[in-house]
């Protein structure tokens, strides 16, 4: 469920780096499992930390190619077709290293 939940915010682009880190305020995240979602995408080859620019504008992290294409692939299969995503399907994901 974290790793689908990382995945989506890498795609939002609206967390900052620590969110990612585990630093998450509360609301029913638990940030140790965050963290570790994170690097645990991060060892399959799904996403990487970005470059940040000089101002900070860069997302924290982003899709690898192999990242952004089972993102879609995932998408395709939880979505609907306005891509809201069925978070009761996540269980269905198949992640591997």
């Amino acid at each position: 469920m974290f790793m689908m939940v990382v995945l989506h915010e890498v795609d939002s682009g609206a967390k900052p780096l620590d969110w990612f880190e585990g630093q998450v305020p509360s609301g029913g995240i638990d940030g140790p499992a965050v963290k570790e979602a994170t690097a645990a995408l991060i060892g399959m080859g799904l996403i990487e930390k970005a470059v940040q620019d000089r101002k900070g504008g860069a997302r924290p992290y982003r899709f690898t190619e192999r990242g952004r294409a089972f993102y879609r692939q995932v998408l395709a299969t939880i979505a609907d077709e306005e891509g809201y995503i069925d978070w009761r399907r996540v269980g269905e994901i198949r992640f591997a290293g």
